[in-house]
């Protein structure tokens, strides 16, 4: 993208992507001085969507904040690198700020710390807990401090401090002041894995739902709750949410292009109901960010393609 901070990628983005980004960037993005490592986009009235670069090589990652009449809701943090927590208080202006995680996976949780205390789901507290140190950030530095995959140094991370995990069970809602946020658990991509429907038609689904590529990346045996990241909980989640269709039109992912339609569930629910049922019927052999680690792909139409492994699905 024009301007961008990123310096390489160890998860490539497809062509499609960057240049949806670039140009969207270039027509409405903006870069405020109190945060320099995102670009900010108004794509409604009352809502404002922040693309952290990749701190790590992975994908730029969407988070978002809204804006009620008397409280703002933050669902997400960004990487953790610069500071985040400036700009939302800038944007949210004397709104009473409460944030919320969609799951807890680095890139939609590292700036945790600035803020000193976060909503989500009880299965993602345990990972939340041990990410919490202040060396939490050091792989993606070099030995000068220079940022290896992005152009930062460590002098523009805050001073870590812990910050307060407060659980939220499906069904927690928040009231903002003529728009109410609603936590629905939907297991699948993260044990914890959480999307947020509020009463705009809005529904901010993290990494369950988004163009590209969707994993169901089947934890390593013995985590916490690794039986819910795997493609069954990930076809039931979606099973829920299809149930719930009604209620939003437009869904706010955590990657690549947005919004998304709410017609993008029927093709991923199929897709999905397929895998649990024939996982050995797949499209093609993949590889994902993991050095030499191979996934199974699985086209989804008009989204993109659905990631899995043969002893991930249930």
């Amino acid at each position: 993208m024009g301007n961008s901070r990123v310096k390489q990628r160890r998860e490539p983005m497809c062509y499609g992507s960057l240049q949806w980004l670039k140009d969207y960037r270039e027509q409405s993005g903006k870069v405020y001085e109190e945060y320099p490592f995102g670009v900010v986009f108004h794509p409604e009235e009352d809502l404002y969507a922040v693309l952290h670069e990749s701190l790590d090589g992975s994908l730029d990652v969407w988070s978002y904040l809204v804006l009620g009449e008397t409280a703002a809701l933050v669902i997400d943090t960004g990487y953790g690198i610069g500071n985040y927590a400036a700009l939302v208080r800038h944007l949210a202006g004397d709104r009473e700020l409460t944030v919320v995680l969609t799951h807890h996976h680095a890139d939609h949780s590292g700036g945790c710390f600035e803020f000193g205390s976060v909503y989500t789901h009880p299965f993602s507290e345990p990972y939340l807990r041990s990410m919490m140190r202040a060396d939490a950030w050091k792989r993606n530095f070099d030995e000068e401090g220079n940022g290896i995959w992005l152009d930062c140094t460590k002098a523009d991370l805050l001073p870590f401090r812990e910050y307060e995990i407060c659980c939220a069970d499906s069904g927690t809602k928040w009231e903002l002041g003529g728009i109410t946020a609603e936590l629905i658990w939907t297991p699948g991509h993260a044990v914890g894995a959480s999307c947020i429907l509020d009463s705009k038609g809005r529904l901010f689904s993290g990494d369950e739902i988004m163009a590209e590529r969707i994993s169901a990346p089947g934890n390593r045996r013995g985590q916490p709750y690794e039986e819910y990241a795997r493609v069954v909980p990930l076809r039931d989640s979606i099973r829920l949410l299809d149930g719930r269709s009604g209620e939003f039109d437009r869904i706010y992912p955590g990657h690549h292009r947005m919004p998304l339609s709410a017609d993008v569930i029927e093709p991923l629910l199929a897709v999905c109901e397929e895998v649990a049922a024939h996982p050995e019927r797949y499209d093609r052999i993949g590889t994902n960010y993991v050095p030499g680690e191979k996934v199974l792909l699985k086209d989804i139409p008009g989204l993109g393609e659905l990631e899995y492994k043969l002893d991930g699905i249930a």
